[in-house]
């Protein structure tokens, strides 16, 4: 018994950390839920102070099927200094992919060098990239 528990363990930690969750990749999830993700930064833009740094509840009026959170970091007040991630895998360890809105000038010359280098990554439009980490 204790055999089969650690090769379910094994099993379920190696497929957390090397395969994503679900068929769709990132570029689809965005096709998919653009306009939904959209309005989000719409709204955190617009009202900044109904939100806090941090986890925030996907509005109940829109729909993300991937998660019912979304983390904003930076500064909310600033719209030069903020970013939005909208995870669609979170991993046991250290993987995760996400589509992230981004104002931060060094975050998006980051991202876009990771979209040059690797072939995970992708810019979905200004301002908006699906990573695989």
């Amino acid at each position: 018994m204790k055999a089969i528990f650690q090769t379910l363990l094994f099993a379920i930690l190696c497929s957390s950390c090397f395969l994503p969750n679900g068929s769709q990749s990132n570029p689809e999830v965005w096709k998919d839920n653009k306009e939904n993700l959209q309005k989000i930064v719409d709204r955190v833009l617009l009202n900044p102070e109904k939100f806090e740094e941090g986890e925030n509840l996907i509005p109940e009026d829109l729909d993300f099927s991937y998660d019912k959170t979304f983390d904003i970091r930076g500064n909310l007040k600033d719209k030069n200094d903020l970013k939005i991630t909208f995870y669609t895998d979170r991993g046991l360890v250290d993987h995760y992919s996400a589509i992230i809105f981004t104002t931060e000038k060094g975050l998006i010359d980051q991202l876009d060098n990771n979209v040059k280098n690797d072939g995970n990554d992708f810019k979905l439009q200004s301002n908006w990239y699906a990573i695989n980490d």
